[in-house]
């Protein structure tokens, strides 16, 4: 859907016929125009969104987009995603739109104040269908590309600096709404061999730099933490920005038993409900066998 040059060799072949008109202040509501899109215009600290531009159309017939001047976000930390394809529909003051997104950034707001964000500029291709009378197939209908250059409205996000008041020693500065299990895979659990187990932290917000709670320490004594790996994940839903960390876990049983590990949580900004919250994953009850004699690397004996 996006990407310079999609359109570019159709716009000048068609540049003379279909002139670029300038839409700003005074369209009319049937005309296509771009909306400028943040989930919130104010955050605090720490808090990653998504800004999109969304392309409004009467009619599902968009042949391609350009850019021609990229949105401005400096001095706010950025990076560019992969917007959706296909068309969404929607009614907008009385009339009733096709809607696409054509671009699509993650912004980071890391400072308390006010920021711009200066909105692109974008070259849109837009097929009407003509009826022509060839001299050799006789009546048909074509499809003729107008060219549009369409500006996203500027907008601006304020930033407030995180509340000293009730902030948890535990905060790791995860600004969101998250969730937190913990579960065994399948097999049995063995005394003197090495296990492993599945953390996951998961829900809305960014979780890319955010630093992992402190599982040694809920590991009871007869288990052993050994190491722990992290793989993280962002995905967006919605229009909002959503992400996933999976953590596995290996631990070495040292006798056999029942073991409760408890206390595994993550403490959070949840910026919805403006105040500090700590994602509890319930009890995990582990089950340890005996070991097998020899398994663990000692001898067996045999009476003979």
């Amino acid at each position: 859907m996006s990407g310079k040059g999609v359109i570019l060799v159709l716009s000048v072949l068609m540049a003379s016929l279909f002139p670029i008109p300038s839409l700003g202040k005074g369209r009319e509501a049937s005309s296509p125009f771009l909306e400028s899109r943040v989930e919130r215009e104010k955050v605090v600290e720490g808090e990653r969104l998504i800004y999109e531009v969304v392309l409004y159309v009467p009619e599902a017939n968009v042949a391609g987009v350009e850019t021609v001047v990229a949105p401005g976000f400096s001095p706010l930390p950025y990076k560019k995603s992969s917007p959706d394809s296909g068309f969404g529909r929607t009614r907008k003051d009385g009339k009733d739109y096709y809607t696409a997104v054509i671009d699509r950034y993650f912004v980071g707001f890391n400072e308390k104040g006010k920021f711009p964000v200066k909105g692109g500029r974008y070259r849109v291709g837009i097929n009407h269908p003509v009826q022509v009378n060839d001299p050799f197939w006789g009546p048909s209908v074509r499809n003729r590309m107008e060219v549009v250059e369409l500006q996203a409205p500027d907008v601006a996000v304020r930033v407030s600096a995180l509340p000293e008041k009730g902030k948890p020693d535990s905060f790791t500065g995860a600004v969101g709404d998250f969730q937190m299990s913990a579960v065994l895979p399948s097999g049995n659990i063995r005394a003197g061999e090495d296990a492993y187990m599945i953390v996951n932290i998961s829900g809305d917000g960014d979780l890319t730099d955010v630093a992992l709670p402190e599982i040694r320490k809920t590991f009871p004594e007869g288990l052993q933490f050994k190491s722990m790996t992290d793989s993280r994940t962002h995905y967006v839903k919605n229009g909002r920005l959503g992400s996933e960390v999976e953590i596995e876990v290996v631990f070495f049983p040292k006798k056999s038993g029942t073991f409760t590990l408890d206390g595994l949580e993550f403490t959070f900004y949840n910026s919805t409900l403006g105040k500090y919250e700590t994602a509890v994953a319930p009890p995990l009850v582990i089950e340890v066998e005996e070991s097998i004699p020899g398994k663990d690397g000692s001898s067996a004996t045999m009476d003979i």
